[in-house]
Formats: C-alpha cells, sequence, structure tokens
C-alpha cells in the first residue's frame, strides 16, 4: 500500500498531473481553470487522508490549509472508491502521452540534446483513432517535447536519418538535422570505436 501511494504522488500526481494542470491554470478558460483547482485539491485532500496513517502530523498540517470539513483529518472519513470518476478513455489517453513524452525525452538524452532546443517532431500514427487522441492532445505535446515542427498523422513520411521509437499505436521519427551534428557524432563514434 505505500509503495503504490508512494509511486501515485511522485509518479502520477507530482511528475505528470501537477505538470500538466499548469496549461489550463494559466490558460484563458476560466472554466478549465476552476476545473482544474477542483480537482486538484479533490485528489490533494484524498490523498492526504491516504497518507494519514503514515504520516499523521505532516498531514494534518498540510490538510488543516486545504478547505475541508471537520476539525481533523484524523476523523474525516476514507476514501471511497467512486465509479462515476473513472474515465477509462481518458486514462488510455494519457499513457499514450506519457509513453510519446518520454520517448522523446529519452531520444534527445540519448544524443545530448536539452529540452530547451527545438526539434522536429513527426508521429506517425497507426489508426485515425490514435491520431486523433494526439490531435486531442497536441498543447500538451508542444509544451512537454518542443517542437519547432510537430506534424501528426497516418501517413507521415518517413526519414532516412532520423531517432525514432515506436510507442502503443504510433512511431515517433525525430530528424538527426538540429537534433544532432552528425560530422562531430561520427567522429566521436569513431574515436571511441
Amino acid at each position: 500500500m505505500g509503495r503504490h501511494l508512494y509511486n501515485f504522488i511522485w509518479d502520477d500526481f507530482c511528475d505528470w498531473y501537477i505538470e500538466m494542470a499548469k496549461l489550463p491554470l494559466y490558460g484563458e478558460d476560466e472554466a478549465a481553470k476552476k476545473t482544474t483547482r477542483s480537482i486538484l485539491a479533490y485528489v490533494l485532500d484524498q490523498t492526504m487522508r491516504l497518507l494519514h496513517p503514515f504520516m499523521p502530523f505532516l498531514t494534518e498540517e498540510i490538510w488543516q490549509h486545504l478547505p475541508h470539513e471537520g476539525e481533523s483529518i484524523t476523523v474525516a472519513a476514507w476514501p471511497e472508491v467512486k465509479p462515476e470518476l473513472s474515465n477509462e478513455q481518458a486514462s488510455a489517453d494519457m499513457k499514450l502521452l506519457v509513453e510519446l513524452i518520454r520517448s522523446v525525452r529519452n531520444i534527445r538524452s540519448e544524443v545530448n540534446t536539452p529540452m530547451s532546443k527545438q526539434v522536429e517532431l513527426y508521429i506517425k500514427a497507426s489508426t485515425s483513432d490514435v491520431q486523433e487522441r494526439l490531435e486531442k492532445n497536441r498543447s500538451y505535446i508542444e509544451r512537454f517535447t518542443n517542437p519547432s515542427v510537430l506534424e501528426i498523422g497516418t501517413d507521415v513520411p518517413a526519414s532516412d536519418k532520423a531517432m525514432t521509437a515506436v510507442i502503443s499505436g504510433a512511431e515517433l521519427i525525430l530528424p538527426l538535422e538540429g537534433l544532432i551534428n552528425l560530422d562531430e557524432e561520427i567522429a566521436r563514434l569513431q574515436k571511441r570505436a
């Protein structure tokens, strides 16, 4: 239980949801801001309740600064599963998005290209459904991969000189031109051999 909670807080909530929540929070859509703030507060409240047996003093202090009912987290109701809050399609879309972002970051890391440098990113979706799901999340892809060019389609041309990654339902293509200096990389590899 403790390990699952830790992984959820650090990996899902902090690494992904809070970072992705910044887009609507800093955007113009007031309804999206309100919904995002409500979700953040709800998840934090429920997480504090789950963490309370492991970290009673810290969770009590945090909980007291959140909107809540009752005097103490100690007597607050234990979180219950609410099936109506489950959305399998949103979960699948998020998995795809995280896999895509991680893959692009891994490619950048392999060739020592910092996130601050824009690169071309072509995403060849295996189906029109995958293409539609990725297009729906274009703003997140742009925010977290920093492309100079972002093309998403089922008929994206392949490049002979590119770094690629295959993810669930798509192939990622990052042309080497602009990603690395080919002459320097060839010289580095020859030196290593």
